[in-house]
């Protein structure tokens, strides 16, 4: 196992929602952290994989199986993230993790309350994800080698992520800006040099290379899928709880498959006495580019949801297998 370390060169455009038109009702939602379908796509970039499914889920398939074969890597390829944040003169703080909708603690402020599970108030240092919402226009090339020219009609919004650090006293607050570093743990024999990939939309790129740096190992072990759970108890999620439901008109979490491993879902944990918040969202997959086309869009629960762990066989279907040996759905144990 291997430390597997994302170090944005430039804002990245994560968005859990399709791209959007500018008119009065159009909606982009920014993500803090990359999808882990996102993560694997830079990954397959990064060693050269060429698809050939026409099929969205079956091209998510075959890139899975591709990277397992290139890399020698277990069923469980990645998991993650757990963020660290460089705030000024290589000063790293973390790890933290992502507390929705826009806030990341260290695992310590989450502690045991009267409400259940909070946000302890003696954790006055956090990061805040702020995106910004820029227009876009799609070109179109006039011929081989022709000018550029705009699309009519083709203009779209979309999210550039912005993090800041945040300390509060009781006399003020102090901020200034972050930068963020996803650490995965990657269950892989070959190491990555470093290289540096397209990741997410509007061709940000980022760092991409493993490590086998002892402090980084000894955290992300801490991290597991549901494929792999052995012990009861509660844990917090980093990555999205993939859900599919069970009926067109679902509004309820008992007519939905993707919560086998739990016991029970405690929610959000929110600061002061309130009580963890059960947040349902909707997440769109990404962007396939085979065949130009988006994954379908899922429900999850989002980072930050409190679960309960139950013991579970191994008896998982395949969409959740594929998307659990990515990273959907990683846990941290709570204490």
């Amino acid at each position: 196992m291997r430390a597997l370390v994302v170090n944005p060169i430039e804002p990245l455009s994560l968005s859990a929602t399709p791209v959007t038109g500018i008119d009065l009702f159009s909606h982009v939602k920014g993500l803090s952290t990359p999808l882990p379908t996102t993560l694997v796509g830079a990954l397959g970039a990064l060693l050269g994989i060429q698809l050939s499914s026409p099929d969205s889920l079956g091209g998510l398939i075959e890139l899975v199986n591709e990277i397992r074969q290139r890399l020698s890597c277990g069923e469980v390829i990645v998991k993650g993230p757990l963020v660290y944040f460089e705030i000024s003169n290589k000063e790293f703080i973390g790890p933290t993790i992502p507390v929705h909708p826009t806030r990341f603690y260290k695992i310590d402020c989450i502690v045991k309350s009267r409400a259940g599970y909070s946000i302890s108030d003696e954790c006055r240092e956090y990061f805040e994800y702020t995106p910004g919402v820029f227009v876009g226009i799609a070109l179109k090339r006039k011929g081989p080698s022709g000018e550029k020219l705009v699309i009519p009609g083709f203009t779209y919004r979309y999210p550039l992520g912005f993090y800041k650090y945040i300390r509060e006293t009781n006399s003020k607050s102090e901020s200034k800006p972050a930068k963020p570093l996803f650490i995965y743990m990657i269950n892989c024999e070959k190491p990555l040099e470093k290289t540096i990939v397209r990741i997410g939309g509007e061709g940000r790129v980022a760092e991409i290379y493993t490590s086998d740096e002892e402090l980084l190992i000894k955290q992300l072990n801490l991290l597991k899928s549901p494929l792999e759970l052995g012990e009861n108890g509660a844990y917090i999620a980093v990555s999205p709880i993939p859900l599919i439901a069970e009926k067109k008109d679902t509004l309820y979490l008992d007519a939905v498959k993707g919560l086998e491993f739990c016991s029970s879902i405690i929610g959000v944990p929110q600061s002061g006495s309130r009580q963890p918040k059960l947040i349902v969202e909707r997440l769109g997959l990404g962007y396939y580019e085979v065949a130009r086309i988006r994954r379908p869009q899922i429900l999850v629960l989002p980072p930050g949801t409190i679960v309960e762990v139950k013991s579970t066989d191994k008896s998982v279907i395949e969409v959740f297998r594929v998307l659990y040996s990515i990273g959907f759905a990683t846990l941290h144990p709570l204490h």
